[in-house]
Protein backbone atom coordinates (compact mmCIF):
# COMPACT_ATOMS: atom_id res chain seq x y z
CA UNK A 1 0.00 0.00 0.00
CA UNK A 2 1.45 3.32 -1.07
CA UNK A 3 1.69 5.95 1.63
CA UNK A 4 -0.25 9.05 0.75
CA UNK A 5 1.29 12.43 1.39
CA UNK A 6 -0.93 14.74 3.38
CA UNK A 7 -1.20 18.39 2.52
CA UNK A 8 0.16 20.94 4.98
CA UNK A 9 -2.69 23.32 4.10
CA UNK A 10 -5.09 21.95 6.76
CA UNK A 11 -2.33 22.34 9.35
CA UNK A 12 -1.90 26.00 8.32
CA UNK A 13 -5.64 26.68 8.31
CA UNK A 14 -6.21 25.12 11.71
CA UNK A 15 -3.29 26.89 13.30
CA UNK A 16 -4.81 30.16 12.10
CA UNK A 17 -8.16 29.52 13.78
CA UNK A 18 -10.24 28.49 10.77
CA UNK A 19 -12.85 25.67 11.00
CA UNK A 20 -11.44 22.18 10.55
CA UNK A 21 -12.64 18.75 9.50
CA UNK A 22 -12.75 16.62 12.69
CA UNK A 23 -11.15 13.67 10.84
CA UNK A 24 -8.28 15.64 9.27
CA UNK A 25 -5.14 14.70 11.22
CA UNK A 26 -2.91 17.61 10.06
CA UNK A 27 -5.69 20.07 10.87
CA UNK A 28 -6.16 18.61 14.36
CA UNK A 29 -2.43 18.81 14.97
CA UNK A 30 -2.38 22.38 13.70
CA UNK A 31 -5.16 23.33 16.07
CA UNK A 32 -3.33 21.65 18.96
CA UNK A 33 -0.12 23.43 18.02
CA UNK A 34 -1.87 26.81 17.92
CA UNK A 35 -3.51 26.20 21.29
CA UNK A 36 -0.22 24.99 22.77
CA UNK A 37 1.53 28.18 21.69
CA UNK A 38 -1.25 30.32 23.15
CA UNK A 39 -0.70 28.54 26.52
CA UNK A 40 -3.98 26.62 26.35
CA UNK A 41 -2.30 23.30 27.11
CA UNK A 42 -5.42 21.41 28.21
CA UNK A 43 -7.19 21.98 24.89
CA UNK A 44 -3.97 21.45 22.93
CA UNK A 45 -3.48 17.94 24.30
CA UNK A 46 -7.14 17.20 23.52
CA UNK A 47 -6.53 17.94 19.82
CA UNK A 48 -3.25 15.98 19.81
CA UNK A 49 -5.09 13.01 21.34
CA UNK A 50 -7.88 13.23 18.74
CA UNK A 51 -5.28 13.16 15.96
CA UNK A 52 -3.49 10.22 17.55
CA UNK A 53 -6.77 8.29 17.88
CA UNK A 54 -7.28 8.63 14.12
CA UNK A 55 -3.70 7.83 13.09
CA UNK A 56 -1.37 6.70 15.89
CA UNK A 57 1.57 6.44 13.47
CA UNK A 58 1.45 10.05 12.25
CA UNK A 59 4.96 11.30 12.99
CA UNK A 60 4.08 15.01 13.19
CA UNK A 61 1.61 14.28 16.00
CA UNK A 62 4.16 12.20 17.89
CA UNK A 63 6.82 14.91 17.64
CA UNK A 64 4.36 17.67 18.62
CA UNK A 65 3.27 15.66 21.64
CA UNK A 66 6.91 15.11 22.54
CA UNK A 67 7.63 18.84 22.29
CA UNK A 68 4.46 19.58 24.25
CA UNK A 69 5.70 17.38 27.11
CA UNK A 70 9.17 18.96 27.01
CA UNK A 71 7.45 22.31 27.53
CA UNK A 72 5.66 20.92 30.58
CA UNK A 73 8.85 19.35 31.95
CA UNK A 74 7.60 15.76 31.41
CA UNK A 75 10.87 14.61 29.85
CA UNK A 76 10.35 10.85 30.20
CA UNK A 77 6.96 11.10 28.50
CA UNK A 78 8.46 13.30 25.78
CA UNK A 79 11.17 10.70 25.14
CA UNK A 80 8.49 8.02 24.80
CA UNK A 81 6.75 9.97 22.00
CA UNK A 82 10.03 10.74 20.23
CA UNK A 83 11.00 7.06 20.44
CA UNK A 84 7.68 6.08 18.84
CA UNK A 85 8.29 8.56 16.00
CA UNK A 86 11.85 7.28 15.51
CA UNK A 87 10.61 3.68 15.43
CA UNK A 88 8.45 4.65 12.45
CA UNK A 89 11.10 6.78 10.76
CA UNK A 90 14.62 6.56 12.27
CA UNK A 91 15.80 9.47 10.10
CA UNK A 92 13.20 11.97 11.34
CA UNK A 93 15.20 15.05 12.30
CA UNK A 94 12.49 16.63 14.48
CA UNK A 95 12.07 13.49 16.57
CA UNK A 96 15.84 12.96 16.93
CA UNK A 97 16.39 16.59 17.93
CA UNK A 98 13.51 16.52 20.41
CA UNK A 99 14.73 13.30 21.96
CA UNK A 100 18.23 14.75 22.42
CA UNK A 101 16.74 17.86 24.07
CA UNK A 102 14.61 15.77 26.43
CA UNK A 103 17.54 13.46 27.29
CA UNK A 104 19.77 16.48 28.02
CA UNK A 105 17.11 18.11 30.21
CA UNK A 106 16.54 14.85 32.07
CA UNK A 107 20.27 14.44 32.75
CA UNK A 108 20.45 18.01 34.10
CA UNK A 109 17.72 17.20 36.63
CA UNK A 110 19.79 14.38 38.14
Amino acid sequence: MKKRRLSRRPFYLASNGLPIDPKNVPALIGKGYALDHSANHTKAVMYYNKAMAIDPRYIADLTHKGNFHIGLGNYKLAIMYFDKALAINPKNVDAATGERQAQTALRQLR
